[in-house]
């Protein structure tokens, strides 16, 4: 058993010495053999074998867009971009050639876009007017421009009678399209006190109403002030139009 192992191992050492010798005897054919030779051999393989691996992860990106797994699709992406470095390594900078894979599957269909939900715009005017008889008012028209309108509307002002409370009238609507909408009316039971008697405006409890159903579209919007009766007119110090 012994005699048979030392043959076996003679053997493989002469298998090997003839190599060597050939593997020589090529070498002294062909020139010496060099670290640079081994080298772009060795990166030559390289470099195929990384075109190779990239062309199947291309493929594989494809197929997982149809898949709609977004963390393996990200993964891949990562590995594709780490592959496309090292080849721009082995090619001395210069950005390696991306395979396309032969058949791109179509994309799912998008996800619909996410609706944000809109903010109430307000639009204000602080011109001090005056709403009493035809050649004694005066800034008694506000014009809003709405670029865009919301589902709900609403019309808040400040006002009081002159020098007393005694004043009656309509606020009206004026819409883009021309129509005239009357929203609320104004009399002498909606006042406390009148604008002579006030330090400020903002001691005024603010009319507030819905026209939400008068609000349908952008444009530009007047409100207007008309003085019907009573002993004074009307002072209006501020309107804001939300929408």
């Amino acid at each position: 058993m012994r005699a048979k192992k030392k043959f076996t191992w003679l053997s493989i050492f002469a298998v090997g010495v003839m190599l060597l010798g050939a593997s020589a005897g090529s070498s002294a054919a062909a020139g010496e053999l060099t670290l640079k030779d081994l080298r772009h051999s060795f990166l030559g393989s390289k470099q195929k074998l990384l075109y190779n691996y990239l062309e199947r992860l291309v493929q594989l990106e494809t197929t997982i867009v149809t898949s709609s797994n977004p963390q393996e699709a990200a993964e891949v992406k990562i590995e594709i971009g780490r592959v496309e470095k090292e080849l721009k390594k082995i090619s001395g900078g210069t950005p390696p050639l991306i395979p396309v894979a032969s058949a791109v599957p179509t994309p799912p269909p998008a996800a619909p876009p996410v609706r944000i939900k809109r903010k109430p715009q307000t639009h204000v005017s602080r011109i001090e007017g005056l709403a009493g008889a035809p050649s004694f008012s005066k800034n008694n028209i506000y014009t809003f421009h709405l670029p865009d309108v919301g589902k709900v509307s609403t019309l808040k002002f400040w006002a009081t009678g002159r020098r007393s409370i005694d004043t009656v009238g309509y606020v009206w609507l004026i819409s883009p399209d021309g129509r005239r909408e009357r929203i609320t009316k104004w009399k002498e039971q909606y006042f406390d006190e009148p604008a002579t008697e006030l330090s400020s405006y903002e001691k005024i409890e603010p009319f507030i109403e819905d026209i939400s159903e008068l609000i349908t579209m952008p444009g530009d919007y007047r409100i207007e002030f008309e003085w019907t009766g009573g002993i004074d007119p009307l002072v209006i110090y501020r309107v804001e139009l939300i929408s």
